[in-house]
């Protein structure tokens, strides 16, 4: 009886006339409201999102209506992930998914080429990071996942491409996901990890490296920003900024004290490749007196 209250809480909700006002705004079509609407009950019907106040759901549905993506999780567009604060309330948190990410560049007209895709143990050869050519046997993928590869090309004829291992995206999703409980990946990052370590490589490509459109912006920034409507100005906005790779890698070298401390960072600092970061892990090693051997070579 609960949850059928719940749902009909959500029901009222979307069906009052400021939101539905405020959804023809954004898609200026009755239709579109309707089916956008329709969509959106049923996700939540059938999912944890039944639990969320109606307001913070409606904060991550209206960021997939200003992007005009499909947000039924099924394809893999996007996701509203609910979880709680450290109040105890269920709010819910945008999540764009790589499909939704490769449908909008593809929008903007600007890329000629653009792919992520999982990499198995039995198709990995070697990444090489100064040229950034993998080199993997085109055959079908079988045993474990060993990393994830992105990339992409514009129209101007610049390319970009990265590869993680799983081990480093585990890293980034446990540090950085709001479905994290002591240590372990839950929500999307469990039921769907390829397709979250897929979107985070190119992810990570675009936002530092490709040509962004409008729309491309303001999806990679809902992800760790979502604002509610100014019409629902109560609703609790809770703060999901995340430290950036570098950034966090840069405080790790600051606390190190010793060489052992910094032969723990070494590896990572090699994997991100980033001068600014290798930058700085050598003006530590100087500063700590270290042996050559800690170095990393630009």
């Amino acid at each position: 009886m609960e949850n059928k209250n719940q749902i009909t809480l959500h029901k009222e909700f979307f069906n009052s006339d400021a939101v539905q006002k405020n959804l023809n705004q954004i898609l200026d079509s009755p239709k579109k409201v309707k089916s956008f609407t329709t969509a959106l009950m049923q996700i939540i019907s059938g999912t944890d999102l039944k639990n969320a106040d109606p307001k913070t759901v409606y904060a991550s549905a209206v960021t997939a209506a200003v992007l005009d993506l499909e947000p039924n999780p099924i394809f893999g567009r996007c996701y509203f992930l609910p979880f709680k604060n450290k109040q105890g309330t269920v709010n819910v948190q945008f999540i764009l998914g790589y499909k939704g990410l490769i449908e909008l560049a593809i929008r903007s007209n600007k890329y000629e080429q653009i792919n992520t895709v999982a990499i198995y143990e039995n198709q990995f050869i070697e990444w090489n990071f100064l040229t950034e050519t993998l080199q993997a046997k085109s055959i079908e993928g079988k045993g474990e996942v060993v990393g994830y590869y992105a990339m992409f090309k514009t129209k101007e004829g610049f390319t970009k491409a990265d590869f993680w291992s799983k081990e480093k995206v585990e890293k980034h999703a446990i540090r950085h996901s709001k479905q994290q409980f002591q240590g372990k990946l839950s929500g999307v990052w469990k039921t769907d990890f390829d397709s979250m370590a897929c979107k985070t490589v190119l992810r990570s490509i675009l936002s530092k490296y490709g040509i962004l459109s409008t729309q491309l912006q303001e999806a990679i920034t809902s992800e760790v920003e979502t604002a509610p409507n100014n019409e629902f100005q109560e609703v609790e906005v809770i703060d999901v900024t995340e430290t950036s790779e570098v950034d966090f890698l840069k405080n790790k070298i600051n606390l190190c004290e010793n060489a052992s401390d910094l032969a723990g960072l070494k590896l990572e600092v090699c994997e991100n490749r980033e001068i600014e970061l290798i930058t700085a892990y050598n003006l530590k090693c100087a500063s700590l007196e270290v042996e050559k051997e800690y170095y990393v070579e630009i």
